[in-house]
């Protein structure tokens, strides 16, 4: 996915967003999670875990119109990610937000572990731009 704003373009993994600061009304910040997580074009394939990392970020929102994400790390087991939040969480700035996000969560700042099938594609279809965000598209 692309996301097109005043500073150029930005491509951004569906999953995978590494250090980005989505700025704006809530309305287009829901626009781009919808776009991000709404995986269209995606076939679900069997997951071979031998052929998959689990990939570790950090999100949190410091105003209600921004959200900052963090890669932590890419692991080889979805345990050595566990074991990299607990080595994490009582760090400054983790520890606001110590927990591991689970689908179905009341809140979705905090950390995040997502399996990584290697050698697929992640994003498939298109992208939106910062306007039509904005516009509520």
């Amino acid at each position: 996915m692309e996301l097109v704003g005043p500073a150029g373009q930005i491509e951004v993994d569906a999953e995978t967003y590494i250090g980005l600061t989505v700025k704006g009304d809530s309305n287009a910040i829901a626009a781009i999670r919808k776009a991000m997580e709404s995986g269209i074009g995606q076939r679900p394939q069997p997951v071979d875990h031998m052929n998959s990392v689990f990939v570790l970020q950090h999100l949190h929102s410091p105003t209600p119109d921004s959200e900052e994400v963090k890669l932590i790390g890419v692991y080889r087991s979805r345990e050595a990610a566990e074991g990299a939040v607990a080595r994490l969480r009582d760090q400054q700035g983790f520890r606001s937000f110590p927990h591991i996000v689970e689908a179905g969560s009341e809140s979705d700042e905090g950390f995040h572990i997502t399996e990584q099938v290697l050698d697929r594609d992640g994003w498939v279809s298109g992208f939106i731009s910062w306007a039509e965000a904005f516009e509520g598209k």
